[in-house]
């Protein structure tokens, strides 16, 4: 089965200002067809937190998330695969019980997809949630639907942030009754940079995005 990668590099818990304390918890979930979410796994940043297993009619192959400088969310690597279904499956990653961070600040969300087979849908989304609430949904900060690829989305959004809080990002996959693959990346960043850090953060995003593809290339095929 060839592999669906949810590539998600330096998601920011921080959504504002470097630095979150070590209480931060990392969470991943999942729903299908938007029923309630199931906790995967779970534990303390900086983790890595991992999963692998079926949910519903796909299979998870393997998802990681790790908090890697207590100030942003890294969730790599996510490989789903299914012969082909109607269900819809949803994916959470998480960070909550973030605790320094209070004001007003801006959000950058850059939204990927590398592949994606012809007939399915990626939906890739990211929140920002005051009630500190795990998987929070409460402001949605950007959100863009894929159906074909490579392409990428980028919005910019003020938020305000009240401490303790948390941040998601959510992949909603429709594989719409097809075998295939999709390829997708979640960048969020908090604050904003100056002038020559945006160049940096893009030439960042750039490699990243070829880093994903590369592995995804050389490494180990699966027949569907």
């Amino acid at each position: 089965m060839r592999k669906i990668a949810f590539l998600s590099a330096v998601a920011a818990a921080a959504v504002g200002v470097a630095g979150t304390a070590h209480a931060v918890t990392i969470s991943i979930g999942a729903s299908i067809n938007g029923g309630a979410i199931t906790t995967l796994n779970s534990g303390a940043a900086p983790g890595p937190v991992t999963f692998s297993g079926p949910v519903g009619s796909y299979n998870i192959d393997a998802v990681s998330a790790a908090d890697l400088t207590a100030a942003s969310l890294d969730s790599q690597s996510i490989n789903a695969t299914t012969f082909g279904t109607k269900d819809t499956l949803n994916i959470f990653v998480s960070a909550s019980d973030i605790t320094t961070v209070s004001g007003l600040a801006q959000a950058l969300s850059s939204l990927t997809v590398n592949e994606v087979t012809a007939g399915w849908s990626v939906t890739e989304k990211t929140f920002e949630d005051n009630s500190n609430t795990v998987f929070g949904t409460t402001t949605l900060l950007a959100t863009h639907t894929f159906t074909s690829g490579p392409d990428t989305f980028t919005l910019l959004t003020p938020v305000s942030v009240t401490a303790p809080f948390s941040v998601t990002e959510e992949y909603v996959i429709n594989s719409n009754g097809i075998g295939g693959a999709a390829n997708d990346t979640i960048d969020l960043s908090g604050t904003v940079p100056e002038p020559a850090t945006w160049a940096m953060l893009g030439l960042g995003f750039a490699g990243m995005g070829l880093f994903g593809l590369t592995r995804r290339r050389k490494g180990p095929r699966y027949a569907l």
